[in-house]
């Protein structure tokens, strides 16, 4: 074993109490029978499933994100990006951290999550509903340290997140971690299924599920006044990845406003939430760069908890090579950037 596994056992083992106490009560959660939101519950009870996998992973970035800093970890603000149900803001909570704050767009998971981290008594300091974009100057200079999951493939305008020295003055590192790996040949199909059923004509929804042609070809139809149904039909496919802003202006200039990447990749066009976009890893390096950040990029590991014993220990003998980095993405289940301030 390395010497990064080696500091990564003593991490676990500083805090496996917590992280043990934080699961056995998640375990013993009910999320069927309680007040929370039904989207809340569908959403908490996909990570109950596995939530010792879900923790062993979290922990993981937990991990690289303290890895090396000197700070002590009960004088770090540390912003949990996109926080969902909350998991991992309380595990933070479990393991000391000084000032937690929670942020997610949507206000009743926001609520949610509180009641939850309340109810089994991991509550984060503060809990904010709010885009990136517009969290209150206040909060962003005392931010030192931000991570996230599964959040930087679904904005729109990647680029338009500015973590520069002026809202952001303190902010030393951040770990993003998204499963979106383009890499890997059977994320890379999975995902490009997602992006087809999300594209499928004549399906309408106006949720994060898909309906995006039918959405794109209405609001041609109806907003935009195209009159000849054909050359909608054309528009909406032709608009595939824009929201209705975007979709406008293309009328106008027939001009695509950024570079597609990958062929599938869709969004929904009343809010820009991109379904799971497959992105190459320079994209994200070029990002952090004008942000002034440095990029170090690692492998997430494998759920070795599921499956039968052989699948089980395949995951575990490449969760081995994975943390020892043995091996490159087209392995790797999800992608961890590590981003420092330059």
């Amino acid at each position: 074993m390395t010497k990064l596994n080696s500091t990564y056992r003593k991490f676990q083992d500083l805090h496996k109490e917590s992280f043990n106490e934080l699961t056995n009560k998640l375990n013993s959660f009910d999320a069927k029978s309680s007040i929370l939101e039904r989207y809340t519950k569908d959403y908490l009870q996909k990570y109950l499933n596995n939530i010792e996998y879900e923790i062993q992973l979290n922990s993981r970035l937990v991990f690289e994100l303290f890895k090396g800093l000197k700070t002590p970890i009960e004088e770090l603000t540390v912003l949990d990006i996109g926080g969902g149900v909350g998991i991992m803001s309380m595990m933070l909570v479990s393991m000391g951290v000084g000032n937690v704050i929670y942020l997610d767009q949507n206000s009743a998971v926001t609520k949610d999550a509180e009641l939850l981290a309340e109810t089994l008594g991991f509550r984060a300091h503060r809990y904010l509903s709010s885009s990136l974009e517009h969290i209150p100057s206040d909060v962003a200079s005392t931010i030192d340290i931000a991570l996230s999951r599964d959040v930087l493939e679904h904005i729109y305008d990647l680029y338009s997140l500015d973590f520069s020295l002026s809202p952001y003055p303190n902010l030393k590192r951040m770990v993003h971690n998204t499963s979106a790996n383009l890499y890997c040949l059977w994320l890379r199909k999975y995902f490009e299924e997602v992006h087809r059923e999300s594209e499928k004509e004549g399906v309408i929804s106006k949720t994060a599920n898909g309906g995006y042609w039918q959405d794109r070809y209405e609001y041609l139809l109806k907003d935009l006044g195209i009159e000849n149904t054909d050359e909608a039909r054309e528009l909406a496919t032709a608009t595939r990845g824009l929201n209705y802003a975007d979709m406008a202006n293309f009328l106008e200039n027939r001009e695509y406003p950024f570079e597609r990447h990958w062929a599938s990749n869709t969004c929904d066009p009343t809010n820009g939430n991109w379904s799971e976009r497959l992105l190459p890893v320079e994209e994200y390096r070029k990002w952090a760069r004008n942000n002034g950040f440095s990029v170090e990029l690692k492998g997430g590991i494998l759920n070795s908890n599921s499956g039968n014993v052989a699948s089980r220990v395949i995951k575990s003998a490449l969760n081995v090579l994975i943390t020892n980095n043995m091996c490159g993405p087209t392995l790797w289940p999800s992608l961890t950037f590590i981003m420092d301030r330059l």
